[in-house]
């Protein structure tokens, strides 16, 4: 919800406000702390709850808008504006190895166009931020979400078109 906040501060939101009869039909709230959401699931419940302009892509070689190269556009992008995050699915244990756990949702926090790397503002209270670099990131994405069976990805958040931070 950290997006969130940053888009809409006046619509504070912490993670057990994501979870109301609007989003239900969703996903339960006790299965996401069982499993955790999907790409699409997170997408879904964003923009039904928050009303934010949520764009989601399942990172995957042969899409012209779901490739590395899409991904790093996006990065340049969402550097130089304010007015979107960015949210990535991967796979920690891609990243690090067994027993790091598998799917995870991180924000960006920063792209450095000149290195290639991207700095990820971990959610998790344990871990400290840290710079990857955009292909091992665009990798970690790339692996399947055994839950759905497709690949995981990034969104584009943004305050949907016509609205205001305020309404």
């Amino acid at each position: 919800m950290v997006v969130n906040n940053a888009l809409r501060p006046e619509n504070r939101l912490t993670q057990d406000g994501l979870f109301t009869t609007n989003t239900a039909h969703i996903i339960a709230q006790e299965t996401v702390y069982r499993m955790g959401f999907t790409l699409d699931e997170l997408t879904s419940m964003i923009r039904t709850r928050t009303g934010l302009d949520v764009e989601a892509h399942h990172a995957y070689d042969e899409d012209a808008s779901s490739n590395f190269d899409a991904f790093r556009e996006t990065l340049k992008r969402n550097r130089i504006r304010d007015d979107d995050h960015l949210i990535l699915n991967f796979s920690r244990q891609h990243l690090q190895g067994s027993g790091t756990g598998n799917g995870h949702f991180s924000p960006v926090a920063d792209y450095n166009a000149d290195e290639d790397m991207v700095l990820i503002l971990e959610v998790n209270g344990l871990r400290e931020p840290y710079w990857i670099s955009s292909r091992t990131l665009y990798e970690a994405m790339r692996t399947t979400d055994p839950v759905c069976d497709r690949h995981r990805g990034w969104m584009v958040l943004s305050i949907a078109p016509g609205k205001t931070s305020e309404n």
